[in-house]
């Protein structure tokens, strides 16, 4: 099923695309990426927290979330870093951006990991997992 993402990965990347006429570039680009965590906050809230059963709806938020993904790691991964440095330091700033987007999931791996694990009851293979805190923490990150 999370296969379905991938099909709302490359429109959400086409939205990206610098093709802002130059005067409302930054204005345009930052409306663009604030609708994008919007459209990507809802998604993931309501894909984890709506009781199950619901087959399209679940469908309609790993698009939703595909695309708004897509968005973003096409302007903050690339044109943010290339517009906010000069041209002769552009590989640079998209260097700086990886290296704090590896340094971010590896910390939020680390986090989601505790909290999976605190908020664990039994052992083994009766083991029961409670991922209440752990979506809350990845909706709001």
């Amino acid at each position: 099923m999370c296969f379905v993402i991938s099909f709302g990965i490359e429109p959400g990347t086409s939205l990206g695309m610098d093709d802002v006429p130059k005067g409302q570039k930054a204005k345009l680009e930052t409306l663009r990426a604030l609708l994008a965590c919007i459209v990507n906050s809802v998604s993931l809230a309501i894909f984890l927290f709506m009781p199950g059963g619901r087959t399209w709806i679940d469908y309609a938020c790993m698009i939703g979330f595909g695309v708004s993904i897509g968005a973003l790691i096409c302007y903050l991964g690339g044109l943010l870093a290339i517009d906010s440095v000069p041209k002769e330091a552009a590989g640079a700033g998209l260097g700086l951006v990886g290296i704090a987007s590896y340094l971010g999931a590896g910390l939020q791996d680390l986090i989601s990991g505790h909290l999976i694990e605190k908020f664990q009851s039994g052992s083994g293979l009766g083991a029961r997992y409670d991922f209440t805190s752990v979506s809350l923490f990845w909706v709001g990150a």
